[in-house]
């Protein structure tokens, strides 16, 4: 592991950090020969996970707020019908001519 002063650090911060992340081994800053701190990198993040269509079917007002939204006014549920598809986003990507996905 590395070892750089506060000072060597705080002068080029960001080649440290590059460095950090390219080579993936922590880097150990020290100020006045003690150890203050130390720079890691981040584990990696793998593929992220989409939630779109992991809400199925929600009835209600889940939040409480009383508020109607646009996908469950009547006119919209109607929209949905009519262009034959099972979401409201591709009702409305429909009526906007964007192509449905």
């Amino acid at each position: 592991m590395d070892q750089i002063t506060a000072q060597e650090f705080q002068s080029a911060c960001v080649r440290w950090l590059d460095e950090v992340a390219s080579k993936r081994t922590p880097i150990v800053i020290t100020k006045q020969g003690r150890p203050i701190a130390q720079l890691v990198p981040i584990p990696p993040l793998g593929n992220p996970v989409s939630l779109r269509d992991s809400i199925v079917h929600e009835t209600g007002d889940p939040h409480a707020t009383r508020a109607l939204w646009e996908a469950d006014r009547p006119e919209r549920r109607s929209a949905v019908l009519q262009n034959g598809t099972s979401r409201a986003s591709d009702a409305v990507a429909a009526r906007r001519g964007r192509p449905v996905s």
